[in-house]
């Protein structure tokens, strides 16, 4: 007698998700208005699943959110680039294995500087003393402006 026998092997859910890119580089205006979305970060799970439960960000609460499902970016504080130049983050995605598996990135917003400073004399009170018989092209005052 001949029997058939049908084995199926199942994937188990042992993989990290992977980001589609180890480091992500945002360069933003410090112009940029709140609210506006800056990108989206993905991941995917070699896992046969490929179930990805959801992206965090730490530290949170801080000038960015990130959508749990969809790994969109959106900015949600002002930003200065005379108070805080660069801000790094690290980017997290989980799957549906109990426990979670976990893929890493990071995450960099650089700052860039936008012309929102007037110009400051380094010393307010200038006295100059001109004479009737000074030659002209006569250096009267020297003033520092930051």
């Amino acid at each position: 007698a001949t029997a058939t026998v049908t084995v199926q092997v199942l994937d188990v859910n042992d993989e990290a998700p992977v980001f589609s890119n180890d480091s992500y580089v945002f360069n933003i205006s410090e112009f940029t208005p709140v609210n506006t979305l800056l990108g989206t970060v993905t991941a995917t799970d070699p896992d046969l699943s490929d179930f990805i439960l959801g992206y965090t960000l730490q530290p949170s609460g801080s000038i960015l959110r990130l959508n749990f499902l969809t790994g969109s970016l959106t900015l949600v504080g002002e930003l200065d680039r005379e108070v805080v130049p660069d801000y790094s983050f690290t980017l997290l995605a989980a799957d549906s294995a109990s426990p979670p598996n976990t893929g890493i990135a990071q995450l960099i917003i650089t700052v860039l500087d936008e012309n929102d400073n007037a110009p400051a004399f380094v010393d307010s009170n200038v006295v100059a003393i001109v004479t009737d018989t000074d030659p002209v092209g006569t250096l009267v005052a020297s003033l520092t402006a930051t």
